[in-house]
């Protein structure tokens, strides 16, 4: 529940932050609302998607690797030590293996979410 509710708070203040970056430019930049409704982010963006979903599955195994991390020893026996490193070692190799997964689902995601259904318009 812990990690859940880790998760929930970086991805929503992330999105937080993006809408917050996203005023202020607009406010710096003087952009009117119709402006922003007439633009084609979708179209306009694709490269721009494609290289970050690129960029993603490119730093998939250091993903694994921060994603997987062991916790700090304390004073945790040798034993458990020991399973611990071994446990990590195979949740590593196996969600490194999961990269093509990735990659399925990001192109899932621009192929039908949002070329198709036009997600953001």
């Amino acid at each position: 529940m812990q990690k859940t509710r880790k998760f929930l708070m970086v991805s929503m203040g992330g999105v937080a932050a993006l809408m917050i970056i996203g005023m202020v430019v607009a406010a710096l930049t003087d952009t009117s609302a119709e402006e922003v409704k007439s633009l084609d982010l979708i179209a306009e963006l694709t490269w721009y998607r494609v290289a970050f979903f690129v960029a993603i599955v490119a730093a998939w195994p250091a993903i694994s690797r921060y994603a997987t991390r062991l916790p700090h020893r304390g004073e945790t026996s040798n034993e458990k030590w020991l399973a611990l490193e071994k446990k990590h070692a195979a949740d590593f190799k196996f969600m490194r293996s999961q990269w093509w997964k990735i990659a399925l689902l990001l192109a899932f995601v621009e192929i039908v979410l949002i070329q198709q259904f036009g997600i953001g318009r």
